[in-house]
């Protein structure tokens, strides 16, 4: 009995990877930009505006780093 939970909790693992993974790069594939739609609520955006608020999101990083980032909020 514990040889089969120890197996199911290992095969679980890359499981949840994978789940969260495909979330992950769903949401990105959503058109439209965060920081724009943001800002653009306010009036003119200027090109400072957006690359600032892209850097605050964290949206201006490499992908992977944004999905560990994710990945820990979702943990939390």
């Amino acid at each position: 009995m514990t040889q089969y939970l120890f197996k199911r909790v290992l095969a679980a693992i890359p499981t949840l990877f994978i789940v969260t993974g495909i979330i992950f790069w769903l949401l990105r594939l959503i058109p439209g930009d965060v920081a724009l739609t943001r800002l653009a609520s306010g009036g003119f955006v200027t090109e400072e505006l957006l690359a600032k608020q892209r850097h605050e999101l964290g949206i201006d990083r490499n992908p992977f780093v944004q999905y560990i980032d994710w990945l820990g909020g979702v943990v939390r």
